[in-house]
């Protein structure tokens, strides 16, 4: 076995029963790692971060969402208002169809009777 085995093996066990080493391992690694409550400050960040753009996301999906809303419900409304006014319309139409019916068979029937009429007065 070689020394590099058996270190890796036995320190461990020895950085677990000896703090003096445990302290001198820490003093050598030291400059090569952050420290915890600088590593636990930037996580902390970190997750301040997120947590606005979430809030932040949330509040433009929000925006959009009652911004589509409010197209929607003036949509509606537009549509209604196309759809009475195209109902009036159709309505005022008819009304005129049936009048001018109306007057159509009014003189129809005048044309008839002035027709028979002359008629009978050929006939006599």
């Amino acid at each position: 076995m070689t020394f590099r085995e058996q270190l890796l093996r036995e320190l461990p066990r020895l950085l677990r029963e000896d703090p003096a080493l445990r302290q001198a391992v820490l003093e050598l690694v030291r400059p090569y790692f952050a420290e915890r409550q600088v590593t636990e400050d930037r996580f902390e960040r970190m997750f301040e971060e997120l947590r606005h753009m979430r809030e932040e996301s949330e509040r433009r999906w929000q925006q959009q969402l009652e911004e589509w809303e409010r197209r929607w419900q003036q949509h509606q409304e537009e549509w209604q208002q196309w759809r009475e006014e195209s109902e009036r319309r159709w309505q005022q139409q008819l009304e005129e169809w049936e009048r001018r019916w109306q007057q159509h068979q009014e003189e129809w029937q005048q044309w008839r009777e002035e027709s028979e009429r002359r008629w009978q007065q050929q006939l006599e």
